[in-house]
């Protein structure tokens, strides 16, 4: 009888996932800013309904402040630098509160009603924020998708073994002899995001899948656009 596993019914992580997930965590593997572009790089590939991601290093100071950002795609580190510059959003509820954060569609959202309109004005329905912390590191990992509902809370376990994995591995960056820290700067330095927005992103995906682009999503989203 093989001892190859295939994937789990209850997460969706395969073999190969699996074998990613555990690399977070190595510490040979990564400098402290290379564990952040890697958590969001696979976060954006690997969590059901999500077509891009954010993660963001805080402080542990009360109140926490942004040191470190990774974003899978320039418009997500654009909803990064908002918070930042209004200092309030769903990764600051997330922080502030120590607690998830999430919406399941942005058009009827009322908390932080700038960020919801940047966010919409950039192609995203919902969104998910999740946490990890020990008491060296602080970290929200911000997850997007393009359609109302696209996050299912019961899939969102992949996402916290995520976020935990890389948040070991920025902790043994930080302990480790000569480990690299990240450096501080404005949201979404010091990680190449791909040429492509996130809308465009997603109808790339669904193209390769052979799935069309829902007409009506498809209008609301350049109209919301057009009337940024």
């Amino acid at each position: 009888m093989s001892n190859v596993s295939g994937p789990d019914s209850r997460t969706g992580i395969t073999d190969e996932l699996a074998v990613e997930i555990a690399k977070l965590g190595m510490v040979r593997e990564s400098s402290e800013m290379g564990a952040l572009g890697r958590l969001t790089e696979l976060a954006a590939r690997a969590v059901p309904g999500c077509a891009g991601a954010t993660t963001i290093r805080w402080s542990l100071t009360d109140p926490p402040q942004i040191l470190a950002t990774a974003a899978s795609h320039p418009d997500l580190a654009e909803l990064t630098e908002v918070q930042r510059v209004r200092r309030e959003g769903p990764s600051f509820s997330a922080v502030l509160e120590r607690a998830p954060v999430s919406c399941d569609d942005t058009l009827v959202e009322t908390r932080w009603p700038d960020y919801v309109g940047a966010a919409l004005r950039r192609g995203v329905r919902c969104f998910a924020t999740t946490l990890y912390e020990n008491n060296q590191v602080l970290l929200s990992l911000g997850l997007y998708g393009v359609l109302p509902k696209a996050l299912d809370p019961r899939r969102l376990a992949v996402a916290a073994l995520l976020v935990a994995q890389s948040g070991a591995a920025v902790t043994n960056t930080r302990e480790a002899p000569g480990g690299r820290g990240a450096r501080g700067g404005r949201p979404g330095e010091g990680y190449p995001h791909p040429r492509h927005g996130l809308r465009r992103r997603h109808r790339l995906r669904r193209a390769q899948a052979d799935l069309p682009d829902p007409p009506c999503e498809a209008h609301r989203h350049r109209q919301a656009h057009r009337g940024g």
